[in-house]
Order: C-alpha cells, then sequence, then structure tokens
C-alpha cells in the first residue's frame, strides 16, 4: 500500500494477499468444484471424505485410550462440520450481501482475502455500498471513522489490513499513527518525523510567531521518542513541512506588494488551521475507537483461548488426570494450550500424545512438590517437638545443643519421620519419644566436643579453678532432664580466645559470623555454641587466639579479678565501661559534640588486638566522677538497653535481636511470631539464622528481643530491674556483638588521670 498523508492523497490500489491464505484458497476452490459437480461425482465424494475422516479422526483408537468411553470427542467440531466458505457463492446474491452487511469491515476483508471469487465480489467496486453499509453497522464508536478524503478499501487496509510500513513495506508490529495516518516502522518514524523546535522547519517567509503545532498535524512526544527521537518536542511529517514550504513559496512576493503577501498568508494559516484542527479531532476519534476494537479483539481472543483450554482439561480428565494435575502454569502457557484456535476433532487427536505427555509431566511435578511438603511439615513437628524438648534442658546447656540441621540426622529422630506420611498426632508422639531416646546420644555428642576443646586449649593458659558456687546452673521446677554445664564450666573462661578452624571451601561468609574480614572471637563456651562448628555431628575445629588471649588478661588485671576463676558470664554480669582518653571524636548522632567513645570489655579486647606496634594505649576503667555521669544519664535515659540505636551499624547489637530467654519460664520456646527483622545483605551474622535450633523458614525465630524480655519480666513475674544470669539468659548460638549503646563521655567530664597500660 503506498503511502497515505492527510491532506488527501491516499494510496493507490493493489492486491495485496496474505502468503499463508494461497494454500487456504486452493482447498477451498478445490472443494467449491467438488459442490458443482454432478450428483454420482458428489456422492463418491461424499465416500472418499468419509474414509479420510475415519483415517484422521480413528474412533477406535480413542475408544482403547479412553476405556471405551467416546465422550472424549462429543461435543467437538470437526472440519467437515464447518463446511466450506465457498459454498457461499451458491447461495442468492441478496441473501449473500445481507450476511456481509453484519460483520466488521475487518472481517469482510477477511472473506476477500479468502478465494478469488470472494475477492472479485467484494473489492469491485459494485461493492462499495456493502462496505459502506459495514461501517455505518460498526459506527464510529467502535471502528476507526473513515476520512472524507479517503475510500473505504484504502481505509480498511491500513487499520485491518496486513501490518506493512506505509512507506517502506517492510512488516512492523508499530500501530497505526492516526495524526498521520501512516502505519510507519522505527526506521521510517527516525527519517520521516522531525522535531517541531528544529531551524529547518521554518521558512524564510513564515511568521515564527505562529506555533507549528497548530498549523501542521502534530504527534506527542511520547509517541516520537518510540522511534529513536529523545527529545520532548512534538514531531511533524517531513512531507507536510515541505509542502507547507512549497505554499509559502507560491505566495505573491512580499517585495512587490508586502500587503497582499501578508493577506495571503493570513489565509493561508488559516485554511492549514482549520484542517489541522480536524485532523487532530479525527485523530482523537480514531485513537479511542482503536483501542475500544482493540480491547474487543483481546476479550474474544481471551474468551475463545479459555473454552479451548477448559475442553482441553476436560479432556485431559477423561483420561485419568486430576484437576491438581492441570494447574502447573506451564501446561496453560504451552502454545498448544494458549491458543484461540478451535479445538477440532482432527486437532485434539494431533496433539492428544502432546497434551497427556504434559499433563504426565504436570502429575510428577505435583507429586514430588507434595511429597517434599510432607517431608517439611514433618520437620516442622520435629521442630516443635524439640522446642517442647528443650524445656527441659538446663539454659545455659541450651546453647550447646545442636541445631535443626543436626538433629534430623539423628538415627531415631530420622527413623521416625523417614516414612511418607502426614503431620499427624500419632507422628508428633513418636518424634517426642525419638527425642527422649536420643538423650544419651546428645549427651556424649556435647561431652566429645566439650573434650576436643579442653584438648584444644594451649598448656600456658590458665587452668579453671572455680567455687561450687560459680558452676550452680540456674534452677527450676521441675528438675531439668539435661544440665551439663557442671561439668563444662571450666571451659568457660573469659581468657579462652578461639576462633572457627573449619575450613569452607566455597565461602568464609558461608556460616562465620565475620566482620571487617576478621574472623569472630568465641570466648569460653562460645565456640561450642558457634553454628558453624555445629554443623557436622562429628567434625570440631577450633583456633586459639592468643592475641586477644592477653588482651583479656590485661582487662583481667585492670578490673584486679583472677585469670582462673573468671567466667565468661561473670563478666558479662560485672559490665565494666572503658574509655580511652587520648580518642577524642564526634558522636554519629551529634556531630557537634565532641567526646571519648566508651567500650565494654569486647570492644576493649578488639581495640586491644588491633592496636598498632610500637604504640601505648591509654585505656582505662572509667573514673568515680565518670561513672556517677554515666549511671545518671544512664538512668534518665531508661538504661543501657534504652540508648541503643536500631541500625546504626552495619551488624545489630545482641540486645536488638531476638536471642534472649526468661529464666523463669519457656515463653521463649512458645509462639511468638513476629515479622522479619530487617538486616543489612552484607552482614553475614544473620546466615547463622537458618541453622539456629528449633527454628524453620517458615516459623519464625522464637526467642525474645530485650524490649519484648523485659515487658515480658515485668507483666508476668513482676520483675523490673532484671538481671542477666538470674531472670535472663542469652542464646550463645548468635555470637555477641562488640557494638554498644554507650552515649559519648564529654571532654570536661572526662578525667585527667589514667592508668595507662603498655
Amino acid at each position: 500500500m503506498a503511502p497515505s498523508t492527510p491532506s488527501g492523497d491516499q494510496p493507490r490500489r493493489k492486491s495485496v494477499r496474505v502468503k499463508s491464505a494461497r494454500g487456504q484458497a486452493k482447498a477451498i476452490e478445490g472443494n467449491s468444484q467438488q459442490v458443482r459437480q454432478p450428483p454420482s461425482d458428489h456422492k463418491h465424494g461424499r465416500g472418499r471424505k468419509k474414509r479420510k475422516v475415519v483415517e484422521a479422526s480413528p474412533l477406535d483408537e480413542v475408544t482403547d485410550a479412553a476405556g471405551g468411553d467416546e465422550s472424549e470427542l462429543d461435543e467437538l467440531p470437526s472440519r467437515a462440520s464447518r463446511g466450506s466458505l465457498s459454498q457461499l457463492l451458491d447461495m442468492p446474491l441478496d441473501i449473500l450481501l445481507e450476511i456481509f452487511t453484519h460483520v466488521t469491515p475487518g472481517d469482510l476483508l477477511n472473506v476477500a482475502r479468502v478465494n478469488k471469487s470472494f475477492s472479485g465480489l467484494l473489492l469491485s467496486r459494485r461493492s462499495i455500498s456493502l462496505w459502506r453499509a459495514t461501517f455505518d453497522a460498526v459506527g464510529p464508536e467502535n471502528y476507526p471513522p473513515k476520512p472524507d478524503d479517503w475510500t473505504e478499501l484504502a481505509w480498511v487496509q491500513l487499520v485491518s489490513g496486513s501490518k506493512t510500513c506505509s512507506d517502506c513495506g517492510s512488516r512492523t508490529t508499530l500501530d497505526v499513527l492516526w495524526t498521520f495516518r501512516k502505519r510507519l516502522c522505527r526506521g521510517c518514524k527516525t527519517k520521516r518525523l522531525i522535531d517541531t523546535a528544529w531551524d529547518r522547519n521554518w521558512h524564510k517567509l513564515a511568521d515564527r510567531s505562529k506555533d507549528l503545532r497548530k498549523i501542521l498535524p502534530s504527534l506527542p512526544s511520547r509517541s516520537g521518542a518510540q522511534s529513536g527521537h529523545h527529545c520532548n518536542n512534538p514531531y511533524v511529517l517531513h512531507s507536510d513541512v515541505a509542502a507547507y514550504h512549497q505554499e509559502l513559496e507560491k505566495l505573491p512576493p512580499a517585495d512587490e506588494n508586502e500587503a497582499l503577501f501578508l493577506l495571503k498568508r493570513e489565509e493561508l494559516y488559516a485554511r492549514m488551521l482549520r484542517r489541522t484542527r480536524k485532523v487532530m479531532k479525527h485523530a482523537r476519534l480514531c485513537e479511542r475507537a482503536a483501542e475500544r476494537l482493540k480491547e474487543g479483539q483481546v476479550a474474544n481472543k481471551e474468551e475463545r483461548t479459555i473454552l479451548r483450554v477448559t475442553q482441553i482439561y476436560e479432556r485431559l480428565i477423561l483420561h485419568g488426570f486430576g484437576p491438581a494435575d492441570l494447574e502447573e502454569p506451564f501446561i496453560r502457557d504451552h502454545k498448544d494450550v494458549n491458543n484461540p484456535r478451535t479445538l477440532t476433532k482432527e486437532v485434539w487427536e494431533r496433539l492428544k500424545p502432546t497434551f497427556i505427555d504434559l499433563a504426565e509431566k504436570a502429575r510428577q511435578i505435583r507429586l514430588e512438590r507434595e511429597k517434599v511438603e510432607r517431608r517439611t511439615a514433618r520437620e516442622k513437628a520435629v521442630a516443635i517437638e524439640y522446642r517442647s524438648f528443650l524445656g527441659r534442658v538446663e539454659p545455659k546447656t541450651t546453647s550447646l545443643m545442636p541445631t535443626m540441621d543436626e538433629l534430623l540426622h539423628l538415627p531415631l529422630v530420622s527413623a521416625a519421620i523417614a516414612e511418607d506420611q502426614e503431620a499427624t498426632d500419632e507422628l508428633h508422639c513418636t518424634v517426642a519419644e525419638a527425642l527422649k531416646g536420643s538423650l544419651s546420644q546428645l549427651t556424649g555428642w556435647i561431652t566429645s566436643r566439650a573434650e576436643a576443646l579442653r584438648t584444644a586449649v594451649p598448656e600456658s593458659w590458665p587452668v579453671a579453678n572455680l567455687s561450687s558456687s560459680s558452676t550452680l546452673s540456674a534452677k527450676r521446677a521441675p528438675l531439668h532432664d539435661l544440665d551439663l554445664y557442671p561439668s563444662l564450666a571450666d571451659l568457660d573462661l573469659a581468657v579462652y580466645t578461639f576462633t572457627c578452624g573449619r575450613i569452607l571451601p566455597e565461602s568464609p561468609y558461608n556460616y562465620c559470623d565475620v566482620q571487617k574480614l576478621a574472623s569472630e572471637v568465641h570466648y569460653g563456651l562460645d565456640s561450642l555454641a558457634h553454628p558453624c562448628l555445629l554443623s557436622n555431628l562429628t567434625e570440631f575445629r577450633c583456633v586459639p587466639l592468643p592475641s586477644h588471649h592477653r588482651a583479656v588478661l590485661r582487662i583481667l588485671e585492670m578490673l584486679q579479678l583472677d585469670p582462673a576463676s573468671t567466667t565468661v558470664d561473670m563478666l558479662d554480669a560485672l559490665n565494666p565501661v572503658f574509655v580511652d582518653p587520648s580518642r577524642s571524636q564526634a558522636h554519629w548522632a551529634q556531630p557537634s559534640s565532641q567526646g571519648h567513645q566508651l567500650m565494654t570489655w569486647r570492644q576493649t579486647v578488639s581495640f586491644f588486638c588491633d592496636f598498632k606496634a610500637g604504640k601505648t594505649s591509654r585505656i582505662r576503667l572509667l573514673t568515680l566522677q565518670e561513672r556517677e555521669w554515666l549511671d545518671a544519664k544512664m538512668i534518665n535515659e531508661g538504661g543501657l538497653l534504652a540508648t541503643l540505636s536500631d541500625g546504626n551499624h552495619y551488624s545489630l547489637p545482641a540486645e536488638c535481636l531476638p536471642v534472649w530467654g526468661c529464666l523463669h519460664c519457656l515463653v521463649h520456646l512458645g509462639p511468638n511470631p513476629r515479622d522479619p527483622i530487617s538486616h543489612h545483605p552484607y552482614d553475614a551474622g544473620w546466615s547463622t539464622y537458618k541453622k539456629l535450633c528449633a527454628s524453620q523458614p517458615d516459623d519464625p525465630w522464637r526467642w525474645l528481643t530485650i524490649p519484648e524480655l523485659y515487658s515480658h519480666l515485668a507483666e508476668a513475674h513482676d520483675v523490673t530491674a532484671p538481671v542477666e544470669g538470674k531472670d535472663f539468659h542469652f542464646n550463645r548460638h548468635i555470637s555477641r556483638r562488640i557494638h554498644t549503646g554507650f552515649p559519648m563521655l564529654p571532654v570536661d567530664i572526662s578525667s585527667r588521670a589514667t592508668l595507662q597500660i603498655a
């Protein structure tokens, strides 16, 4: 089709056919000749047609496949029952034309492409009234209205014909540009559209006070941007600009009679303005009608697709597949299923093996998924019973218990959930008995790991000399079934510093809690609770850290504590505060204020180890005046934990994490649903949450945060001043963070007297 312009020039008529319609036209012509044959030949033709249907659709095979039921082919049309469009030519012409007046112009164009007979009938000048009748039948609301200077056939070809570029004739998927009444490909858009702001659009005779967008049909910038233009100005056709310049040059010369020139130019602008308004108004009508036409086509296509899908599913169910087997998305998305074409008997017979293969694959996927779901449900039952089991374990021993990953490998537990079954009450009872039966194995596992840790302690390090009172565990009624802390307390010295020695081939961030590319330090029994070291029931590797050991000895010397009798819990309960007056900096929340950073004992150990050789550290304990200021500030602000900020560090302090338990009850092991805590993706410590005991991906971690714990102690146990080790305890599966909520110590309060440590 030749390019058309809004100025009234329409494309010349030529024969346009879809290549795929040629074979169909030949077949229909053959059927048309058979219709006009004598009765004897026609009868013989029916016999041949019957044999063809039987060969293409053997009902005996369908019956065998369906178990003797022929209902899968019921209500399916066949090619023969649909008839042939060529038989319409045998109908009286007035009836045929009456039928054609009730179709849309696009459908009538498709009929004209069927064969030469329809083409000769519908594309001739005698059928112009028929095309006009179809336009009147659909109305301008449902089909883009035809411009006055276009013929019906040319307009239908542009709107509903093959999607080819109006300029170069290449195939394109772009829509019609109703402003220009053209369908342009991307390349022609770039060549034919001009930015209205470009200087070459203006002629020396033009009036620059006139807006080019009002005198020439223009395209919004968003449509022009699709063609490769990136400006925000509207676009016009290059041919319209050239025609505009030609009209200006036809005006009387301005040097001979300027008044006449200005008059004629204003008349030209008036004509162009009226024409542009008319074109733009028509373009808006076409856009709305095209949108409704497209919506109707999409809805019709969706209805036919749903009908085909329903018919396929019904027949697959007759073959023994259940509705659950057909819910897999890949069946619905298959090109032969998600198709608007009519499902005939012949199509069903041809594609039935494909559909059955899809259904069998979907059934296998469903069975595997349900098997995994049942396995997950059984593992969740183990987690529930494990929480009940942990209620009978002494709190300090709880942190040394294996995680869910290791628990599932215990022989009795593994055997209890090995059978593929639902998570019933009977299964819960079986798992509970398996956990009780595994008590001796759990005890041996913990003690063997403790012996490995005891062997790893260097001979030069102090040997524990603990009093009987320091090894007593927190007791609750009834007595615990498993209490190993008294026999392991000698390994919980603060001077016993280790790090994970397991070699991780993939990445050092798999399980280890790594900060700043340095291994996390484990004090005392933290090594036995480290999730990375819990990841194997037989392997245990830990490496001593002599530098951290010496740093802890310095701290204990400052505190005047015995290294052989000071445990990690003792230091945490004492909670000493240190300061380095040689380092002054601004607080992160108050940049204008200067002060000294206060540190916990864990921060102080890290500072000692990171301190450069050859320099002297001036870290000291708080003076009496500084301690009174800190205590008063903590009380006024609600305590030390109240000053903790939420998320100002790369990793949250332990006080902000749900890793705290109550020593008066088992609320931390009961239902406590919460939304996932937000965290930084580069905080490797969060990966340990995947391995914590009695926790599943869809089962939130049930321990408490400090605010939740304090609220619970006050409401349930009337404890307003809780003490760690007496009222609550820490789950040592998570490494205790070195960050703190201490405020900055003001410079004017800081004492000048220091305790220098070489």
